[in-house]
């Protein structure tokens, strides 16, 4: 697990990831079902809390490492109803 920035940090880091959303259609899909699901406090929860469907790392973490998708499947399962 790796460790994540601070508060102030990781709200800078989650508003980069919506400006590069514009240019890549993964992240794109993460935040139209991250919005739909969650309110920007709860999105930021959910992407800094490693979870057990991300083999105890974060969804931040995912990201870095190129796993994106498996962040959108996890938000489009909540938007379906399928989550926790």
């Amino acid at each position: 697990m790796s460790a994540r920035p601070g508060a102030r940090d990781i709200t800078s880091e989650i508003e980069d990831l919506r400006h590069r959303s514009a240019y890549d259609q993964t992240l794109s899909d993460l935040f139209e079902y991250g919005d739909a699901v969650y309110t920007p406090k709860g999105l930021e929860r959910f992407l800094t809390t490693p979870l057990d469907e991300f083999d105890g790392l974060t969804g931040l973490d995912l990201i870095a490492r190129g796993q994106a998708e498996r962040v959108v499947e996890a938000l489009a399962g909540d938007y379906d109803g399928l989550g926790y």
